[in-house]
């Protein structure tokens, strides 16, 4: 979601601005976004919420409730932090 409403914000005006197809400017945004949610951010997801997607027989069986509530506020500061970033 991030990466998408940065992508909407400041990569879209830069390829309007030199007046790609739309196909082209589609497959650059979305190339972009896959790359960028693949290599830096996934890695630093997986490693924050390790304690959630590999749990281990120690792990509390609480907390196979607590990480998709988690993920869940997440996405909701995520919505809050971006709201106005677009008109």
């Amino acid at each position: 979601y991030p990466v998408i409403m940065l992508e909407l914000k400041f990569l879209n005006p830069v390829l309007r601005h030199y007046a790609l197809h739309p196909a082209i400017a589609t497959f650059l945004g979305n190339s972009i976004s896959v790359i960028v949610t693949t290599w830096p951010l996934m890695p630093l997801a997986i490693r924050a919420f390790s304690w959630w997607l590999f749990p281990t027989e120690q792990t509390p069986s609480y907390l196979k409730w607590v990480g998709p509530l988690v993920i869940a506020a997440c996405y909701g500061l995520e919505i809050l932090l971006l709201w106005n970033l677009l008109p």
